[in-house]
């Protein structure tokens, strides 16, 4: 029996949930480079004032709409998933592994709809 070389992972069909949970950590990552990020321009910004005509321009600008639009982007879905397995783990408003998959598609409706929302505040 010979193992194969590479796994081909559009083969693979997984349910939503786990789309869902792998969707969850990516963005807990890129939320906490983007916080990472604020924190630094939040320190230059304390220690020189003068310099904020500099980030002003750049969040004016469409690399900086882009990095705020991807970053506040992650911190809602992030926060929307992370109370969706907060009110499932305890089992608030009955939320068990049976109705997953309709807790599933709601959040990624209220994230749709707040996502559009964040959308047209910053490129609107």
């Amino acid at each position: 029996m010979t193992s194969p070389k590479w796994l081909d992972l559009r083969k693979f069909h997984f349910p939503l949930q786990a789309k869902l949970s792998i969707l969850h950590r990516i963005t807990g990552v890129l939320t906490f480079l983007f916080l990472l990020t604020g924190l630094g321009i939040l320190n230059f910004l304390l220690f020189r004032p003068e310099n904020f005509e500099i980030f002003r321009t750049f969040f004016h600008s469409p690399i900086g709409k882009l990095s705020l639009w991807l970053g506040l982007s992650s911190l809602l879905y992030h926060w929307l998933a992370g109370i969706r397995h907060l009110m499932m783990a305890h089992d608030f408003l009955q939320l068990q592994t049976r109705y997953s998959h309709r807790s599933g598609q709601w959040l990624l409706g209220i994230y749709t709809l707040f996502w559009l929302g964040l959308s047209w505040r910053i490129w609107g």
